[in-house]
């Protein structure tokens, strides 16, 4: 048998690694891992130019390339000429793109999926959650969607886009919530949203008494709970979030509000300036929690409960 030369044993074993690479998925999260990238989640009714600005800059500002999914909306719903693709566009990512389908079929195949795989920034509008997670859960799409967050882009919603963020999902109710499965893409949390607006505490408040180790956080309409990376904690908007550890035997319900840091008031006539002449402003940055911190308190107040009944 003749000898295989040295230059093309190297172009072989290349070869067989570029090909295993290209069948290879990437690892699937562990519980309570966060996946990366950020996350923008806003309490619905709006939101300030300084939250789009935050977004756009996690995205990649002027290289940008956004997928805007309005699934939660009812009815037929306009892919060609849609007004809210029409506002991201005038954002001016590089690119931005519509997705939607309400059949899992669908959404399970590679041709729908392929505008997540080089997507740096990815946005759920608001409606019903449970049209989301109807159409994406389980599905290739949302394992696409979480490769977005692993390559470090950025994944944002408001409203029904916000409560599909957390794997234990709020439906509808109040005071007492109706549940279902969300997306998980922030770990040992639940989220509500319209918090103050609408007097959601108390069905936040007794979600947590059935999960007491999540931390709930409730986020008032036109303000966004920002998550950078693994931890970090941003508030930005005209509202609060409240930030809700369930009672314990021996410890009533913990409960803080954040608000948008001063700093980011301080500088909004300068940003107001920037944006007036054409360009996002990139409002100040200031960290007001550390995620992996409040999970490790969750933890902590349930060995307070006591044996679990």
């Amino acid at each position: 048998m003749s000898a295989i030369p040295v230059r093309g044993l190297y172009a072989a074993v290349a070869f067989a690694i570029c090909v295993a690479n290209a069948g290879a998925q990437a690892p699937a999260l562990r519980p309570g891992q966060v996946p990366g990238g950020s996350l923008v989640i806003i309490g619905g009714n709006g939101a300030t130019p300084a939250i789009w600005d935050r977004f756009m800059e996690l995205a990649g500002g002027d290289s940008a390339v956004i997928v805007y999914f309005p699934t939660a909306s009812a009815g037929n719903i306009d892919t060609t000429d849609n007004s809210s693709l029409r506002t991201w566009r005038e954002r001016k990512p590089k690119s931005a793109v519509i997705m939607h389908t309400r059949s899992r079929d669908t959404a399970n195949t590679d041709a729908f999926v392929a505008p997540l795989r080089n997507a740096t920034g990815v946005w759920f509008g608001g409606g019903v959650q449970s049209r989301i997670t109807d159409a994406y859960l389980g599905t290739k799409t949302e394992e696409a969607l979480k490769d977005v967050l692993r390559r470090g882009g950025v994944v944002g919603g408001t409203s029904a886009g916000a409560a599909i963020m957390t794997e234990v999902m709020i439906t509808g109710g109040n005071p007492e919530a109706t549940l279902g499965k969300g997306f998980g893409l922030l770990p040992g949390s639940v989220a509500d949203q319209h918090f103050t607006q609408r007097n959601r505490q108390p069905r936040l408040v007794g979600v947590l008494a059935k999960h007491p180790t999540l931390v709930g956080f409730g986020i008032d309409e036109a303000t966004a709970l920002i998550v950078h990376g693994s931890r970090n904690l941003e508030v930005l908007g005209r509202g609060r979030v409240n930030v809700i550890f369930a009672a314990t035997a021996t410890s009533p319900v913990d409960s803080t509000l954040w608000r948008e840091a001063p700093a980011v008031s301080a500088a909004a006539a300068r940003d107001s300036t920037t944006r007036a002449g054409g360009r996002r402003a990139s409002p100040p940055k200031v960290f007001q929690g550390d995620l992996q911190e409040l999970m490790r308190k969750g933890q902590q107040r349930r060995s307070e409960r006591g044996p679990a009944s």
